[in-house]
């Protein structure tokens, strides 16, 4: 009877197992060029937005190691297509196209998911915009897709010449064609100096998101990484959090600053 009791006791304060935590994949280009070490890069970038959702474990991995049903496993998937001609799994294609999960792609190769581009957003892939050198800017530089338009605000992709004129940003962007009304929400456009063409630069399809290159890329503090940023909690699902938290640092301070003039900062 004693030892009954014991056990009785023993499993009423036994713990119970932890709940898992739930994931997010990300899928970076890793390519057969051993050199190219940007996409890991990028996927840093994004886990560094996604430590604002500390309740998500984080799995990363290159695109080349895809197994099917690997969306299925977490809450969404992000895969970032910074390498043109990389390897993507036949398994992943088709993953995209079916999955009810959320799952986000950006950049390059949106163009091998074939009739499954349309069937999601009702867009085709048109081309990989260039540099225009027959629209100049005020400077008389070839122009190019760098402003971008989100939620009523205008951000900028960085562009500049080095002095063997070389453009040293990402000037270029995947162009797609609109086939089919009704299918995508335009999220934000894409747009030259001159404002006269338009082109998608974020899409939305129920579960499926498509930005429309890598916005880690030459990024700054106005950058178009700004509206990734914002559409992670569409993406995810999870509402914006209802207190505002700020940061602020202070620099330069040493034994001999006087307590008064910090006191003064707050």
């Amino acid at each position: 009877m004693k030892a009954l009791l014991v056990l009785c006791i023993l499993w009423t304060f036994h713990p119970s197992p932890a709940k898992a935590a739930e994931c997010v994949n990300i899928f970076y280009d890793r390519s057969e060029d051993a050199s190219y070490w940007m996409g890991r890069a990028y996927a840093i970038f994004l886990q560094n937005l996604l430590g604002h959702f500390p309740q998500l474990q984080q799995i990363v991995s290159p695109i080349e190691l895809y197994r099917k049903g690997d969306t299925e496993k977490c809450r969404a998937t992000f895969y970032l297509g910074s390498y043109f001609s990389s390897r993507i799994p036949q398994a992943f294609l088709e993953d995209y196209a079916s999955t009810k999960v959320p799952v986000a792609w950006f950049g390059y190769s949106v163009w091998k998911l074939g009739d499954d581009l349309e069937k999601i957003f009702g867009y085709r892939f048109e081309k990989i915009t260039q540099l225009n050198r027959e629209k100049l800017d005020e400077k008389g530089r070839p122009t190019f897709f760098k402003w971008i338009d989100y939620k009523g605000e205008t951000f900028f992709k960085y562009g500049e010449w080095n002095k063997d004129h070389i453009f040293l940003a990402q000037f270029e962007q995947v162009q797609l064609a609109k086939t089919m009304d009704g299918r995508a929400q335009v999220l934000a456009e894409a747009r030259d100096d001159s404002n006269s063409e338009r082109i998608p630069y974020a899409l939305r399809s129920g579960n499926h998101f498509y930005i429309a290159d890598i916005p880690f890329s030459f990024i700054h503090e106005a950058d178009r990484y700004l509206i990734t940023a914002d559409l992670l909690f569409d993406i995810l699902n999870i509402p914006p959090r209802n207190e505002h938290l700020a940061l602020v640092r202070v620099e330069d301070v040493h034994a001999m600053i006087p307590l008064y003039s910090l006191l003064g900062i707050t």
